[in-house]
């Protein structure tokens, strides 16, 4: 996806708006309370668990300039119960969509996501 992009231009050309809008409406489908601001904390907490970046390279992608501010939303245990949290059958797709992620983000394959309404809410949050 960066190819051919300066270091910090956008991936994607989304407004607010409709960023806010789409991400309250995957919210919605998933039947996940989720707040905007939870992306930062859930970002650099995944980045450290899965030891996928540097603590340097998360405070470069998060513009941060001291460790103590990464280390203040990298709270690993936020992140497990807040998936401890979500029904089986909404963890078992999210799984299968951050594994599917490149190939979605290139086109290569579509997303459809389940009618999880259609299960008791008892089934979908905990």
């Amino acid at each position: 996806l960066k190819k051919g992009r300066a270091g910090l231009a956008p991936l994607f050309s989304l407004d607010l708006a409709s960023g806010i809008k789409l991400w309250d409406i995957a919210c919605h489908k998933l039947w996940v309370k989720a707040h905007r601001y939870q992306l930062l904390h859930a970002g650099v907490s995944s980045d450290m668990l899965a030891r996928r970046r540097t603590v340097g390279e998360i405070m470069a992608r998060g513009l941060w300039a001291a460790i103590k501010s990464v280390r203040r939303y990298a709270k690993g245990g936020s992140v497990q119960k807040a998936a401890e949290r979500l029904a089986p059958g909404v963890r078992l797709f999210c799984r299968q969509m951050e594994r599917d992620l490149p190939r979605i983000l290139k086109g290569e394959i579509g997303v459809v996501v389940p009618d999880f309404s259609a299960l008791p809410e008892a089934n979908l949050v905990r």
